[in-house]
């Protein structure tokens, strides 16, 4: 079935599968593999599928990036926004200021939050501003299926503040992948191999118009079957743990072309 990277979601929710539960003081409902829990804030949130320019953003918010050795989440409280007006300025900075108003009021007790569970994640990609040019944006990409039935691409987009150094956080966040992943029963001989080796392009020696980027072997599409997978993800899900994969946090960066395994 199709994912959406993103949602409202209210107290009600309890089924994380595919789309975290978020508590009534912004913070996700922990699971069991939620360990070594880092925290990043975010200036925007937004999801893709397929083609880059299919893009949906919502700027200029507050978020929170919550990374744990099974899942990256991102969660927001202050999404409403409401409709924009224009005509004249006085008249419609008070339309605009009372839309958010009653937009902020309907969503009380709402979240937009969304994740990426490790075993899902085949590819992250950053940019760094540079500048007054570019942004501090992190694509954290995986492969679902679409609502025709075909495989398709789909990220969760994070946006970050001018102060943010979006390479260290990107890497930090392939680290806990290649942990999660590399002990998994599953995970093929050629696959280990690939993970272990694997490296960030260098920016500096990146083609033009590319930017730095890592593909990590040995993903799944993003399903509620696969939202288990993993060493530490299987903690969330209930299945026996693979090997401690401990001994492998910190070798993040550029490997070959993964398969994506169903």
């Amino acid at each position: 079935m199709p994912f959406e990277p993103l949602r409202i979601v209210g107290g009600g929710d309890d089924d994380q599968r595919l789309c975290p539960a978020v508590q009534a003081d912004g913070t996700p409902v922990w699971e069991a593999g939620d360990s070594n829990v880092a925290m990043w804030p975010a200036i925007g949130v937004g999801s893709c599928h397929g083609a880059l320019g299919n893009q949906r953003n919502h700027l200029k918010i507050r978020v929170h990036v919550f990374l744990t050795d099974s899942r990256l989440v991102v969660v927001s409280g202050q999404f409403a926004k409401g409709s924009r007006h224009s005509g004249p300025l006085i008249s419609s900075a008070i339309r605009n200021q009372v839309a958010q108003a009653r937009a902020e009021r309907e969503a009380a007790g709402q979240f937009l939050a969304g994740q990426m569970r490790h075993p899902w994640i085949s590819l992250i990609v950053y940019s760094r501003r540079n500048g007054l040019r570019g942004e501090n944006a992190i694509r954290v990409c995986g492969t679902h299926q679409s609502a025709f039935g075909d495989r398709e691409a789909v990220m969760l987009l994070i946006h970050l503040d001018a102060g943010a150094d979006p390479g260290a956080i990107a890497a930090e966040m392939a680290s806990r992948v290649v942990a999660d992943r590399y002990s998994w029963e599953t995970t093929t001989a050629a696959e280990r191999e690939s993970l272990a080796a694997a490296r960030f392009t260098d920016p500096g020696q990146a083609a033009a118009g590319t930017l730095p980027s890592i593909q990590l072997a040995g993903a799944y599409v993003v399903s509620a079957s696969s939202s288990g997978h993993g060493v530490h993800s299987s903690r969330s899900a209930g299945a026996a743990p693979g090997a401690d994969a401990a001994g492998y946090r910190g070798r993040h960066a550029l490997a070959p072309a993964p398969p994506v395994r169903d």
